[in-house]
């Protein structure tokens, strides 16, 4: 299972990426360097085996590492990020 071989700080980066920050505010959020987020960005291509962001968003959504959030009505269905902006690492 992939989850076992990632570590706090790659499922941490994981979580961010999935929430669509970018490396530097990646960087900022969880005190690291710009080249450390890349590092552990380019691991988490090799571990879970995707090519970019995109797809390692779609893996962290469908493993159930970021909350996701649905809207009612008219709008019912449609992905959107929780009113509150929070970042859940």
């Amino acid at each position: 299972m992939i989850l076992h071989s990632l570590s706090m700080v790659e499922l941490d980066v994981l979580r961010c990426i999935a929430n669509g920050l970018s490396d530097q505010q990646i960087a900022r959020t969880l005190y690291k360097s710009v080249h450390t987020i890349h590092r552990h960005r380019d691991n988490l291509l090799g571990k879970v085996g995707v090519n970019n962001r995109v797809e390692l968003t779609r893996y962290a959504i469908a493993a159930g590492h970021v909350p996701v959030a649905w809207k009612n009505g008219a709008n019912e269905g449609r992905w959107h990020r929780p009113a509150s902006g929070t970042i859940r690492v």
